[in-house]
């Protein structure tokens, strides 16, 4: 706790919430910017990369001495945008995080996860203390030094990166250079990502519709744990064709198949649903699909639930 404002000190930090979590502390966070503000030098570039970290805890605390106020205007527009960018993909990423949160408190599995935690046969992960799994699917890679550079390791199996859906294939090692703006973020393969929509706080708007962010190359699952209902979700690839089940649900869901081939239909419950000729008509429609020119597919259908069935094009 209580950690000075130096860069060093961020990955200090990290380390101790690492350390919490392989203790058996499933929840952890920190002063973003650090504490004691003089013991330290808390520049606007240390505060935005500590606070993409925090956006990757339980839960973000802004806090520290009273000579330096935490808040984002106090470090200019550029810590404002960054600040309200990882709010923004925060909020949008609630139906994971409750999710985890809740699995966390029936396993003991800490929100954030050591790499050790997650492939106990990979020695390289063992004394690996400046990245972590946040939940099941995404891995974080902080920035902790001010030339904006690192390295990210990224264990046996296919990751994307988040911002660009760029495809690799681990075990590897990659530097990275990311701008001031970009937390280094991938997505592990075969992942099902629960996601609400655009808000500004809870409460602003229902959670609905539930968008299902799907990287798939043979099956992924999820559960998605709410207040008054736990849906299954399950997805699988077979040649030409991906299945996507969903348990009963009072909300609608829209399934967001990324990387994939030209569709030649789509199916609900072994009925076809219509093609919409953009993601605005889709929005509006209860049922039906939308094919985005960057090859990725939006399958909408609303209550219930039930077996989306896509189908590419031979």
């Amino acid at each position: 706790g209580d950690p000075n404002c130096e860069w060093e000190d961020m990955l200090t930090t990290l380390r101790a919430g690492l350390s919490m979590g392989l203790s058996g502390v499933p929840f952890w966070s920190c002063d973003n910017g650090g504490f004691a503000a003089m013991t330290g030098h808390l520049t606007p570039e240390l505060w935005i990369r500590w606070s993409q970290l925090s956006m990757f805890t339980s839960r973000p605390r802004l806090h520290g001495t009273e000579d330096v106020r935490r808040v984002p205007w106090t470090f200019g527009d550029r810590a404002v945008e960054n600040f309200r960018k990882y709010a923004k993909l925060r909020y949008r990423l609630l139906p994971y995080i409750y999710s985890q949160a809740y699995k966390a408190t029936k396993t003991g599995l800490p929100m954030m996860r050591a790499m050790v935690l997650e492939f106990q046969d990979d020695p390289n992960t063992y004394s690996m203390e400046d990245q972590y799994m946040f939940g099941d699917a995404l891995l974080v890679a902080p920035v902790y030094t001010p030339d904006n550079r690192r390295t990210v390791y990224l264990p046996e199996g296919r990751w994307f990166d988040y911002w660009t859906d760029e495809e690799y294939e681990g075990p590897s090692t990659i530097k990275v250079q990311p701008p001031l703006e970009v937390l280094p973020l991938y997505i592990k393969g075969n992942s099902i990502i629960p996601m609400g929509p655009d808000m500004s706080y809870v409460g602003e708007k229902p959670f609905d519709p539930i968008t299902l962010d799907v990287r798939l190359h043979s099956e992924a699952e999820c559960t998605i744990y709410d207040d008054d209902q736990i849906v299954q979700c399950r997805a699988r690839r077979k040649k030409d064709r991906v299945v996507v089940d969903v348990s009963a649900s009072k909300r609608t869901h829209v399934v967001k198949l990324n990387r994939t081939g030209i569709l030649a239909s789509v199916k609900l419950n072994g009925v076809e649903i219509p093609r919409k000729a953009s993601a605005v008509e889709l929005e509006a429609s209860e049922h039906g699909w939308y094919f985005d020119p960057t090859f990725v597919v939006y399958a909408k259908f609303k209550g219930l639930g039930g077996r989306c069935e896509l189908v590419l094009r031979a």
